[in-house]
Formats: C-alpha cells, sequence, structure tokens
C-alpha cells in the first residue's frame, strides 16, 4: 500500500453534540452579574492613540471604524477630558482689511471694532492685520464636533451680504472647532474630492480662507484674500476600503496621516471583556427604557456571535444593535429570548425571495437533487450564494459528478474549461489532481482521467469549498464504489489530504436541513465539515431540533480518508478503496501488456 502523506495525523471522525453546534455566555455573563468596566477598555491601543492625538500639535488622525456611530461613542468618552488649548474665539466681519477669526484673552464686546480697548484693537490688527472698523462676534468654540455627512456650508461656512452690504460669514464647524477637535465621516469627502482637497490644504497649512465657504449670493464686495492662522485638529472616520479609495483618489493622503489607528468590528467575548460588552449594550440599549435579563443576554450574544462566524466572537457594531432593538422595542412586551428569535426570523423572512425560488426548484425537480440511495460518481456538495444588490446570502446543495475515461490521469474541471470559475476553485481542483497522483501516480502513471462537473451551474463559481466533495467524486469513479446520497460534503483540502476550513458554514449546514424540509424526507441525513470549522459553528434553533430529534448528523473530519470511509459505501475501509483502484490500473495495464505481448507474437511469426 502507498503510503499517503498526513495520515499519521488523523483525528477521529466526530459526530457533533448540541453542545458544539451553538455557544453559550451564560457562564461568562454570570460571572460577571455585579461588575460593570467601560467599554471602551476593550480597544486599549486605540485609546491610547487618541489620547495622544488630543495632546499632540499633529493636525490628522485617521480612525479606521466600520460603524460611525460605534466611532462616536468610543470618541467622545476617550476625550471626555480633553480641554483645548486656545483663548475664545471671536469673528471679525469685513469693512477694510483683513476679516477673519482670532483668539483673545482679553475681554472683548462683541460690536464694533471702534469701540474696543486700544489692547484689543492691537490683538485683531496681530491676527489680522490693521483695521479701521468692522463687526465682531463671538463664536461659539466647541471642544469636539462630528460631522457624520460633511457639506461644503457645514465644513466651510457661508459668506452672504448683510443689510449693510458688508461681508458676513456664517460660521462652518472647521471654523467652531479651532482649537478643539472636529471629527469628520470620510464618505462625504468621497463623494466631493474637492472638498477633502481643500480640507487637506487646511490641515496642511493650519490656516482657513474664506474663499472656501459657500457663497449664497454674489458677494456686493470682494471676499478678503490671504488665508488666517488657524489651529486645526481633525480626525477621519471610515472602513478600510473608504480609506483606500481615499488613497486612490489622492496617493499623497496615506503620507499626512500623521497619525493612525482602527476600532475592531468584533472583540472576543470572554469573561475578562463581558463587563465592557455589557456596559456597551447598556449603553446602546439606554434609550429604550429596556430591562436586560440574562437569558436575553445571551441569545443576543449568541446572535452577534452568529453574525461573525465565531463562537468566540461577537460582531461589534453600535448602529446595528440601535436598530435590532429599535425594532425589539415596537411593542412594550419584555424582551426574551422567543421574541428576539420571532424578529429575527420576520427580519430574515423579508430577505429570502431568492432562497424560496431556488428552494422551489428543488421541490419540483427543476434542480434534481437526491437525498436518497446511492449513485457512482455524485456527490451532494454545498455552496453560498452571494447576490448582487442582495443582503442576504444563503447556502444551497448542488451536485458534483464524475466521470473516468482512458487518460493520463488528468482531472478536467469543466467549469475551468467553460471559463466559468475563478482563480481559487482552478487552484483547488489543481489540489485535488496533485493529491490524486501522490496516492496512485508514485509508481505508475494513472491509465484514466476524469471529468469533473458542477451540475447547473450557470453562474460564476469561485472558491475552494468543494474540493472534498469533488475529491470523493473522482475516487468513487475509479473505484466504482457508490457515494451515499444521505451525505452531503464541504470543505477545502491541502497536498496532504487534511481537510481545510471553509466560510459560510452555518449557512451551508443550514442549506441542508432546508433541502430536506423541501423534500420531505424522513430518514437521516449528514454533513460532513472540516474540524478546523468548529469554532464557527453556531447554529439556528430550528437546526438544533432537528439534530435533538435524530433528522441530521453534523460530523467533523479531518482527512480525506475520513470522508471516503463515511460516503462511500460497499467497501472495508478506504485502504479497501484504493487497493480497487490500484487493481483496477493493474489489470488495465495486464490487458495493455497482453494485447501488446499479441501483436508482438504475430509479427515475428510473420518475419520468421
Amino acid at each position: 500500500m502507498t503510503l499517503i502523506t498526513g495520515l499519521d495525523h488523523l483525528h477521529t471522525t466526530n459526530t457533533l453534540t448540541l453542545e458544539q453546534l451553538q455557544p453559550c455566555f451564560t457562564s461568562a455573563l454570570t460571572t460577571c452579574a455585579t461588575q460593570r468596566a467601560p467599554w471602551p477598555s476593550l480597544f486599549p491601543f486605540a485609546q491610547q492613540e487618541v489620547q495622544a492625538f488630543a495632546k499632540l500639535s499633529q493636525p490628522l488622525l485617521t480612525l479606521v471604524s466600520s460603524d460611525w456611530l460605534t466611532s462616536q461613542l468610543f470618541l467622545q468618552h476617550t476625550l471626555a477630558d480633553f480641554k483645548p488649548h486656545t483663548a475664545p474665539l471671536y469673528l471679525l466681519d469685513q469693512t477694510a482689511g483683513q476679516a477673519g477669526y482670532f483668539h483673545s484673552e482679553l475681554t472683548v464686546e462683541p460690536g464694533r471694532y471702534r469701540k474696543q480697548s486700544k489692547a484689543v484693537q492691537d490683538t485683531i490688527n496681530d491676527h489680522l492685520g490693521d483695521h479701521e472698523d468692522g463687526d465682531i462676534h463671538a463664536v461659539a468654540a466647541k471642544r469636539i464636533g462630528f460631522l457624520e455627512s460633511a457639506s461644503r456650508a457645514q465644513l466651510f461656512g457661508e459668506v452672504y451680504n448683510g443689510a449693510d452690504g458688508t461681508l458676513q460669514l456664517k460660521p462652518g464647524a472647521l471654523a467652531c472647532h479651532l482649537g478643539g477637535i472636529l471629527v469628520v465621516q470620510l464618505p462625504a469627502l468621497l463623494e466631493d474630492p474637492t472638498l477633502w482637497q481643500d480640507l487637506k490644504r487646511c490641515i496642511e497649512s493650519q490656516t482657513i480662507s474664506w474663499h472656501d465657504a459657500v457663497c449664497l449670493q454674489p458677494p456686493k464686495s470682494p471676499l478678503p484674500q490671504g488665508r488666517f492662522a488657524a489651529a486645526i485638529k481633525v480626525i477621519l472616520v471610515g472602513s478600510r476600503e473608504q480609506l483606500a479609495e481615499l488613497h486612490h483618489l489622492d496617493p499623497d493622503a496615506a503620507q499626512n496621516a500623521s497619525m493612525f489607528t482602527e476600532l475592531a468590528s468584533e472583540v472576543r467575548a470572554n469573561e475578562s471583556n463581558m463587563p465592557a460588552i455589557q456596559d456597551f449594550i447598556c449603553q446602546i440599549a439606554a434609550p429604550f427604557s429596556v430591562s436586560l435579563d440574562l437569558p436575553f443576554l445571551n441569545a443576543l450574544l449568541q446572535h452577534l456571535s452568529q453574525l461573525r462566524e465565531h463562537r468566540e466572537y461577537i460582531k461589534f457594531n453600535g448602529k446595528y444593535l440601535q436598530r435590532l432593538l429599535g425594532r425589539l422595542c415596537l411593542d412594550e412586551t419584555p424582551l426574551t429570548p422567543e421574541k428576539l428569535q420571532q424578529v429575527l426570523r420576520q427580519i430574515r423572512a423579508a430577505m429570502t425571495l431568492p432562497q424560496k425560488y431556488s428552494d422551489e426548484s428543488i421541490a419540483e425537480q427543476q434542480i434534481p437533487i437526491s437525498l436518497t440511495g446511492n449513485a457512482i460518481g455524485q456527490v451532494n456538495g454545498l455552496s453560498v450564494v452571494e447576490l448582487d444588490g442582495h443582503p442576504l446570502e444563503f447556502g444551497e446543495v448542488f451536485r458534483v459528478t464524475a466521470a473516468e475515461y482512458l487518460g493520463d490521469g488528468e482531472v478536467i474541471d469543466v467549469e475551468r474549461k467553460a471559463d466559468m470559475a475563478g482563480n481559487i476553485h482552478s487552484k483547488s481542483m489543481m489540489i485535488v489532481e496533485s493529491y490524486l497522483s501522490q496516492v496512485f501516480a508514485k509508481k505508475h502513471h494513472i491509465p484514466f482521467s476524469a471529468n469533473v462537473v458542477f451540475e447547473q451551474s450557470y453562474s460564476h463559481s469561485e472558491g475552494d469549498s468543494a474540493s472534498i466533495a469533488t475529491y470523493v467524486a473522482v475516487i468513487s469513479a475509479l473505484s466504482q464504489c457508490p457515494v451515499k446520497q444521505t451525505v452531503a460534503i464541504t470543505g477545502a483540502m491541502d497536498q496532504q489530504g487534511h481537510v481545510l476550513a471553509v466560510g459560510g458554514i452555518n449557512d451551508k449546514i443550514m442549506a441542508l436541513y432546508r433541502t430536506t424540509q423541501v423534500c420531505q424526507l424522513e430518514h437521516k441525513v449528514s454533513v460532513l465539515i472540516p474540524h478546523a470549522n468548529l469554532i464557527n459553528l453556531n447554529l439556528d434553533s430550528d437546526i438544533l431540533a432537528g439534530v435533538a430529534e435524530g433528522k441530521i448528523d453534523i460530523i467533523s473530519i479531518g482527512h480525506v480518508s475520513e470522508a471516503l470511509d463515511l460516503a462511500l459505501t460497499e467497501h472495508q475501509g478506504w485502504q479497501d478503496v484504493y487497493a480497487r483502484i490500484k487493481q483496477r490500473f493493474k489489470s488495465l495495464q495486464d490487458d495493455d501488456d497482453e494485447t501488446l505481448g499479441s501483436h508482438w507474437d504475430w509479427l515475428t511469426k510473420w518475419f520468421r
């Protein structure tokens, strides 16, 4: 028997229990029931960087975050002790000389310039040049401000004509936060690149110009020339994708960002973090005036963990949590796990039209999926369907078939040949062929080739999660051992035959269980998943009920040989399957040798 790399590290196949299919946070919640910690402590490095930014002279900080609300609450808490080191701010409208903003520790009475004390006039002249007159207005300078959707008027202000014909300026957010910190969401700057260029110029030069403001009407007198000094500190908030787009529009933007930090969109839900997580949930829930008991918090964390697809992490997004709690609080009934599940079903049901059409096509046998009996060279695979413009991804069962014929050991991927597959998919098919050669072609050439088809696949295929299903289908075709159609398989593989983790594992398991319901099956089905995906399991209560009732088994595997043992029939183990294939190869080679020998005998007899 040929040595198969990696078999020394096999783990025992494992039929999973209910405890392995959904995490439980009750213990961590109970342990921390009387404890509270400020939730920004979940991001200590980001806290340190923001606090350092407030103290240093750097004018720009980039904060990578996918959620504006979470960023806003985080910065409000982290900068709670921030105090601008600037004097009160005033605005001088132009009548003569340079108009603009100035700081003064002296007592300034809003009104005419010429009515101010000489000391105040000297301060104004030092800031803005010599003046003869003008109107002075106090500007309500703010410590920290947030612009979620910045326009030019909101950012730089507005210029208009006063009743007496003088230019008037309505300060923008940038002017109102001179000496403070202005937090700007990035998408608004991407919509109007000129807005970013003007803001960048202000940040780099630490000056403001009246020419950046919006003129609501043609000014009756010329706008003041030049720029006046201003202490500007800005925090840009956006996702990685938005930041990459900004760098694409302005390659110099990365160099101008003197400081950088980020907020993760997920956090580990362990006992040490649980007090801070509870603090965050309670802060978001406070406006709704609702009671959050232990069972509800556990169910909520299970849902957030399911969104993250990780048993030890939860999705950390204030906006999503706010919307969900708002939906739950449409009526005044208490928040319970049952109510949460009901609302989540309603939300999902509103987005399942494509999934419904997919299920109907299987029920009507438009797409023939068999979950009964046995078949040679046919395996039920599992995929995740992503539709452009649709928020919901859903799992789907599909057929992988393999047909063998005399050849040279090549595994021909029809999807790739038809230009219907991506690079990752193509790579996975090459790995299947490579491992097949390692097992059977170290001493002799493989005398067969095989075509592999994803049946009724009409869209672009991508990913490597069908690798194990493909390998099982090819081995079934070569050995003529049937595949159990009650088994579905998902998993990637490496060149040693180890089963690797895949994405969307919960959606894929749900797809198989949903198909059994659509087809009204009464017998048990099984799904083989990578052992490495155990950390990602977080299944709905419907599937948990199906497992408890014995309708579906979820089995983890670590090597392709385990998939052969579980998926193929009419054999005595994967060694027997491989032995049959080798015997088939040998029989074909013996036939070739016998044919060649008879031809040689005929030739020697002819020329004797």
